[in-house]
């Protein structure tokens, strides 16, 4: 992308850099810059001059009217309202920060319709700020993206690229339906049962392609507008995902259905199938 003559371009290590550490600053592991707990602040001591040099240096001497005693109600617990203070203030700092965090991926959309490492890098961020399903949302743009790269289903490293991001969509289905009671359980007991699901497999994706489109984008505003999980939502997800994995087995079948990428798609199917009736 060219903006005032020059060429701009986004550099997938240095972004995903770039959200790495955000996210550690928005988890506090990395505070804003001046804040320093109030433990760590050395109390000043007096002076006094050696008798040898006359020079003036610091010694062990305790700070100034440290022997005087005060009411303990005349100084407040001082360390502990620092530190709720210094807490406050970071809760805020990072507040900011992450709302023109979001901002600034906005802007870049706008710039960068069809680049799959920003829908990557706004995923996990998306996935932090607002949880597995608005990341679903974005991963679906990534996987739009990387199929639009030409022969993507006849050569086995672009389609490792599509498997890497339908992976990263199932822990986003399965982080969701996580938190709802007894689902985990189940998909787990229902995998076992999941080989007998492959010779469904292609009667399900014809039955369900001319729908794919809508039900898909239908899938996406529902998570948007419901972030926290729900039984509902997450087999929306579930079921988009499987029309994803239907679509890249079917394409690609004719070229790589003797790779062991095509295995892993088959694989993730099943077990993708399996949460789907979990959920159901």
């Amino acid at each position: 992308m060219e903006i005032g003559g020059r060429e701009l371009r986004l550099e997938p290590s240095t972004m995903l850099r770039f959200v790495e550490t955000a996210l550690r600053f928005m988890k506090n592991e990395i505070t804003s810059s001046g804040n320093v707990h109030a433990s760590e602040v050395e109390v000043p001591h007096t002076a006094q001059a050696t008798e040898d040099e006359g020079d003036l240096e610091l010694t062990d001497l305790v700070p100034l009217a440290f022997e005087v005693e005060m009411p303990e109600t005349f100084f407040p617990d001082k360390e502990a309202n620092n530190k709720r203070v210094i807490e406050e203030r970071q809760k805020g700092i990072v507040s900011r920060y992450t709302d023109r965090l979001l901002d600034l991926f906005g802007k870049l959309f706008e710039m960068f319709v069809t680049d799959a490492e920003l829908y990557h890098c706004a995923a996990i961020l998306h996935r932090y700020v607002h949880g597995p399903l608005v990341s679903f949302c974005f991963r679906e743009k990534e996987l739009r993206c990387t199929e639009q790269v030409e022969q993507w289903n006849r050569t086995e490293e672009l389609l490792q690229r599509v498997l890497d991001v339908l992976q990263r969509m199932h822990g986003d289905v399965v982080d969701a339906a996580a938190g709802l009671v007894g689902v985990r359980g189940e998909a787990e007991a229902l995998s076992t049962q999941a080989a007998a699901d492959a010779a469904e497999a292609a009667a399900d994706a014809a039955a369900t392609a001319t729908a794919e489109g809508k039900e898909a984008e239908a899938a996406t505003e529902v998570a948007v507008r419901a972030p926290q999980p729900t039984v509902s939502t997450a087999l929306a997800a579930a079921r988009a995902l499987e029309r994803h994995i239907a679509g890249a087995i079917d394409t690609s079948a004719e070229y790589l259905d003797h790779s062991e990428v095509y295995r892993q798609l088959m694989i993730l199917q099943k077990k993708v199938k399996a949460l789907t009736k979990s959920l159901a």
